[in-house]
């Protein structure tokens, strides 16, 4: 979110969404820079809903549930589960990956590469590319917490100021 995106006419709902269209464009941008652009399924899962039920005011982060491995990676000593990474290793397949692998669309062969990749990373561990980290940061949730306050304070001025133009 930029600075001046708060005005007079801002909203709760508005700055809801700029910050979520914020995080979403930073974390797709720092996984597309090579950081952790894999078959694409992680970022194109990164969806952000703001929605107002009655008087509550909710906003949701939805991403594959193996984000935190991407983000902050993995320790060695235990193999990740084989689901994420047969899945990863079919998409790879699909669209061409793993080309010097005879019979690669064969699901025998595609489960072989993801368990010697799980046991791999249980034996080495990844790294992470903070691609959540380096977006959702102490520092934006505190300037996300005064921008609503200021939106809030915006919007309660204009409830007050129209219930008293419909008064007179």
């Amino acid at each position: 979110m930029n600075e001046g995106i708060i005005s007079k006419h801002s909203t709760i709902t508005q700055v809801l969404e700029d910050f979520g269209n914020e995080m979403q464009e930073k974390m797709q941008k720092s996984l597309a820079s090579g950081r952790g652009l894999a078959s694409g399924a992680l970022s194109q899962s990164i969806k952000f809903e703001s929605k107002i039920m009655g008087s509550t005011f909710v906003f949701q982060l939805s991403l594959k549930d193996y984000y935190e491995w991407v983000d902050k990676g993995r320790k060695a000593g235990k193999q990740p589960p084989l689901k994420n990474i047969v899945e990863w290793v079919n998409t790879k397949a699909t669209f061409g990956g793993f080309a010097n692998v005879k019979n690669i669309s064969d699901k025998a062969v595609q489960k072989g590469i993801a368990f010697a990749i799980a046991k791999k990373i249980g034996k080495k561990g990844t790294k992470g590319n903070d691609f959540y980290s380096d977006a959702v940061t102490d520092d934006r949730l505190d300037k996300l917490r005064k921008d609503l306050a200021l939106a809030a304070s915006g919007d309660m001025k204009t409830v007050i100021t129209d219930s008293f133009k419909r008064l007179k």
